[in-house]
């Protein structure tokens, strides 16, 4: 007998006591009212067992999370977004910055692409979202399934830590790797798509198909756009590095930008350090090689397309594999030593200590590519419309009995000449914009270049004719030749544009004042301002950034009378409502 048939006996035969009901008992006849409700809804569940097949949703519900600060977060995030959809997923795309930390526990699938910054530090989109997956706050992830992809550069010493320790604290909080965490150097590309795809697999893999090969092209990233050079001046006189003022005439009518955006320029080596890198290798000028499918003189592509000014252990390991150095090798093993190499010396310092008898062929494998570099732009589109105003250092100091330049720098303020031209990327930041309403007040911390977007924020303003409170903090070394932009913040401030202005000159007294100690001095106005509903903008290195978000905390402490764990939460707050907006580098 079958089980429809033992359940259609039974049945039949409830059926034949219940339509004979009348002649029982009353209590009888309430009980079998009761058992014949629940009998035919047991009855009609077993036949919808037996003859449906449940429908099984494949489509896991799925969320790409990102953080970063130049934008190729966000562009994996897009370019995964897209890969999954055409593989009949509908992931969402969520910002570290703007995630609800209340999701977190009912999430089921969580694909996390995050970039470090500084010295192995969450960037500041990610920095709250970390802090709270370390907090006490963190709910259980026993229901998770995630993967890691980390973005860096190994010139760094905490290579991608912060994707390393989110992938770790995701395991301690319960959650199960969808696939094994990647770490990106600064040639991401390839290394995501290869993540991606394997992700890909993981999820549809119940069949057994084999997922649809992911291509990741760098071009399709920004569009680029031609820039010429139409004004530059050095900004500043006296000893130390100079900084320049370059204006950039865009003629293009897709281009424009916001205050708070960064521009990316791909530079030129130095013609010194590729003559030096040629003669440590013992090549002429004219040696030929083929790379990327095409022929170049060995001294163009040391000029074009590789990273010589810095250096990383991805590097030294290929060069290494050719090299086989006893030396080099030695180096490779001790890495505290090797992190410090790493900080210290260039390509030619590579060359000249542990030599080799490599051919161009070889080591054209062994080069980085020449990296795009960041500029925050000092102007506003709106007061000058088709310009592009930047603020830039030069990078030059003497290391082993010879002089160093920044690749970029040095071939912005002394390579290139009014009218050249140059090619440039659009990097929009969103995480430092001024707020919608253009009445609502604004303090701005920059030290150093730091200063270049407060100036684009003050020129907006101008043009908006807002009626808000802007107060300036500004740092350099010396009042006397490092006031950058001094003209434009005195003009603002007699015109009560700019409400209040701070300035911090470390060389002009022994003792040594920085932007933090200006704060710390104006605690109970600045909490004030805070109160008041004041956006806080911080703009310069990362060892500022940190001294004032520490400061901060402090004089909330001490203003508010509050715990440690409370202006914590009071710094936390601000970044929840949009308040709170770092760049450093």
């Amino acid at each position: 007998m079958g089980l429809m048939e033992a359940i259609m006996i039974s049945s039949f035969a409830f059926q034949f006591w219940y339509h004979n009901r009348a002649s029982l008992c009353p209590a009888v006849r309430v009980l079998l009212n009761r058992i014949h409700s629940i009998e035919t809804n047991m009855f009609a569940a077993a036949v919808k067992k037996l003859f449906y097949k449940k429908k099984v949703n494949h489509q896991a519900v799925l969320t790409i999370l990102y953080g970063g600060q130049s934008g190729n977060s966000a562009f994996l995030a897009k370019e995964a977004k897209k890969y999954l959809q055409r593989n009949a997923f509908t992931p969402r795309v969520v910002n570290m910055a703007k995630y609800d930390f209340r999701q977190l526990g009912e999430e089921e699938h969580l694909l996390v692409l995050v970039s470090t910054h500084g010295e192995g530090e969450p960037p500041e989109s990610a920095s709250r979202f970390y802090r709270f997956l370390f907090s006490e706050e963190a709910p259980r992830l026993n229901r998770l399934n995630f993967a890691v992809c980390a973005l860096g550069d190994s010139s760094y010493e905490y290579f991608c830590q912060t994707g390393k320790d989110m992938d770790r604290r995701f395991q301690e909080l319960g959650g199960t790797r969808l696939h094994d965490r990647v770490d990106c150097d600064v040639e991401f590309h390839q290394t995501a798509a290869q993540w991606l795809s394997g992700v890909l697999s993981v999820l549809q893999n119940h069949g057994g198909e084999k997922a649809e090969t992911l291509q990741i092209e760098a071009e399709t990233q920004r569009e680029t756009f031609q820039a010429v050079i139409r004004e530059k001046y050095r900004l500043n006189e006296g000893p130390d590095s100079a900084t320049f003022h370059v204006v950039l005439s865009v003629d293009h009518r897709d281009f424009s930008y916001q205050p708070g955006d960064s521009v990316s320029i791909v530079p030129r080596n130095p013609d010194s350090l590729v003559q030096l890198v040629l003669r440590r290798l013992g090549y002429t000028e004219d040696v030929e090689v083929n790379y990327d499918d095409d022929s170049h003189s060995f001294q163009w592509l040391l000029t074009h397309s590789f990273e010589l000014t810095t250096l990383s252990k991805g590097l030294l390991n290929r060069y290494q594999a050719i090299a086989k150095s006893s030396g080099l090798e030695a180096l490779l093993a001790n890495e505290k030593t090797l992190n410090r190499y790493l900080q210290d010396h260039d390509v030619a310092d590579l060359f000249a200590d542990f030599p080799s008898q490599a051919g161009p062929g070889e080591l054209v494998f062994v080069f980085r590519k020449l990296q795009a570099r960041l500029y925050s732009i000092a102007s506003s589109w709106a007061a000058h419309p088709g310009e592009v105003h930047l603020t830039i250092r030069q990078v030059c100091f003497f290391k082993r009995g010879r002089k160093r330049e920044g690749a970029c720098s040095g071939y912005l303020n002394q390579w290139l000449e009014v009218g050249e031209s140059l090619p440039i990327q659009l990097v929009p930041n969103e995480q430092f914009r001024l707020p919608a309403q253009p009445e609502t007040p604004v303090i701005m911390i920059g030290a150093g270049t730091g200063v270049a977007p407060f100036r684009a924020f003050m020129q907006e303003r101008a043009r908006q004719q807002a009626s808000s409170k802007n107060w300036l903090f500004f740092g350099e070394k010396r009042q006397q030749h490092d006031f950058f932009y001094r003209e434009n913040w005195a003009n603002w401030l007699s015109t009560g544009r700019l409400s209040r202005l701070d300035l911090a000159f470390s060389r002009d007294r022994d003792e040594k004042v920085y932007v933090q100690h200006k704060i710390r001095q104006e605690g109970t106005t600045f909490f004030e301002w805070l109160n008041h509903g004041a956006h806080v903008y911080v703009c310069g290195s990362v060892a500022m950034g940190h001294a004032v978000r520490d400061t901060i905390r402090e004089l909330v402490e001490a203003a508010g009378n509050l715990s440690e764990k409370e202006s914590e939460n009071y710094l936390n707050s601000l970044m929840e409502e949009g308040r709170w907006h770092v760049d450093v580098y």
